[in-house]
C-alpha cells in the first residue's frame, strides 16, 4: 500500500490514505480523495493544484478554499461539493456534474466549464472572469449559449445578493437569491415586492443591463445552440 498524503495549502497535513500500489502515481491523489470525500473528511484549503482528479467521485466533498487551479475535473462528479470560495481559475470542468454544489464566492477566471451541468448550483459572487461556460447546462431544459453566457451584478439590491443574467438557449433567464425565471417574471416580482423603492428601482435598472448584455452578445441561431 502507498501512503497519500493531502495537505492544505499551507502545508499542513489535512488527511492520509493508504491506496494500492497498482494506481499509477499519477492518480494515487485522486484515489486518496475519493476515500476522503466517501469518509466525508473536511479539507478546508486543500492544495491540490493541477491535480489529475478526471472522472473522480467527489459527491458531497467538502473542499472550502481549496486550490484546485489548473486541476483536470474533467467528468468529475462534484455535485453537492463545497467549494466555496476555492480557485479553479484555470481548472478544466468540461463535462463534469455541479449540480448543487456551493460554488458561493469561487474563484474561476479562465475555467473550462462546457457543457458543465450546473442544475441548481449556488453562483452567488462567484468570479466568471473568462470563464468557458457554453454548453453548461442550468435545468433539464435551459442551456448556456453564445460568446458570453453569463454575466453577474453585485452585490445588488434588498439582499446585497448577486444577480446573475444567463443567456440560454430559450432567451434571457434571471437569477438572484431563491429566484430564477424569465426577466418579465423578475420584473413582476420586484414590482410586487418593492415597488418604486430604492431596491425596486436598482433591480429594474439592473435588469436593463441584463437585457442589453443579451442584445450585444446573443444566442446564436438554433442550429448552433446547442451544448458543446
Amino acid at each position: 500500500m502507498a501512503r497519500v498524503e493531502i495537505k492544505g495549502t499551507a502545508g499542513a497535513v489535512l488527511y492520509v490514505a493508504e491506496v494500492e500500489d497498482s494506481i499509477p502515481s499519477g492518480l494515487q491523489l485522486q484515489a486518496a480523495l475519493e476515500k476522503a470525500t466517501s469518509g466525508r473528511a473536511n479539507l478546508p484549503g486543500a492544495h491540490l493544484r493541477g491535480a489529475d482528479l478526471r472522472g473522480a467521485d467527489l459527491r458531497g466533498a467538502h473542499l472550502r478554499g481549496a486550490d484546485l487551479s489548473g486541476a483536470d475535473l474533467s467528468g468529475a462528479d462534484l455535485s453537492g461539493a463545497d467549494l466555496r470560495d476555492a480557485d479553479l481559475r484555470d481548472a478544466y470542468l468540461r463535462g463534469a456534474d455541479l449540480r448543487g454544489a456551493y460554488l458561493r464566492g469561487a474563484y474561476l477566471p479562465g475555467a473550462h466549464l462546457r457543457g458543465v451541468d450546473l442544475r441548481g448550483a449556488n453562483l452567488s459572487g462567484a468570479d466568471l472572469r473568462g470563464a468557458h461556460l457554453r454548453g453548461a447546462k442550468l435545468t433539464d431544459e435551459l442551456t448556456l449559449v453564445g460568446e458570453r453566457p453569463v454575466i453577474s451584478i453585485g452585490p445588488v439590491g434588498s439582499r446585497s445578493d448577486t444577480l446573475f443574467g444567463f443567456v440560454t438557449n430559450q432567451g434571457l433567464r434571471v437569477r438572484t437569491g431563491c429566484f430564477f425565471g424569465a426577466p418579465e417574471e423578475f420584473a413582476t416580482a420586484v414590482q410586487a415586492e418593492h415597488g418604486t423603492t430604492a431596491f425596486g428601482r436598482e433591480y429594474l435598472r439592473a435588469l436593463e443591463l441584463l437585457e442589453l448584455h443579451t442584445e450585444l452578445y446573443p444566442a446564436p441561431v438554433e442550429s448552433e445552440a446547442q451544448p458543446a
